[in-house]
């Protein structure tokens, strides 16, 4: 859920976790704690075949905001979301919200 979680951070994921501030460390924690939680609320992200031990789908991926969602707009700004890779995985983001401080 990295790019959901940095996404409502605004943090830039091209951003060394050695340069956040402390509110930005305090905000992308609270971003993990509230997206966990709320993915653990729908039973988490089926995005092909997963199924919990109960044999049913999660119902997360209907409420992401960024994960796959590159040339979309952004629901707070309305830019275009771009995806790039970092260390060989895709990330998506939104280069006006997530601007690198």
């Amino acid at each position: 859920y990295v790019d959901e979680v940095l996404w409502q951070s605004q943090i830039n994921p091209l951003t060394p976790a050695n340069e956040l501030t402390k509110d930005q460390v305090k905000c992308l924690h609270s971003a993990i704690n509230e997206t966990i939680e709320e993915a653990t609320k729908y039973g988490g992200t089926t995005v092909h075949s997963f199924l919990n031990a109960e044999g049913e789908s999660g119902h997360y991926q209907e409420k992401l905001k960024v994960y796959g969602k590159e040339g979309q707009p952004c629901p707070r700004c309305g830019e275009d979301f771009v995806k790039i890779k970092i260390s060989g995985r895709g990330t998506t983001y939104c280069l006006h919200c997530q601007k690198r401080v």
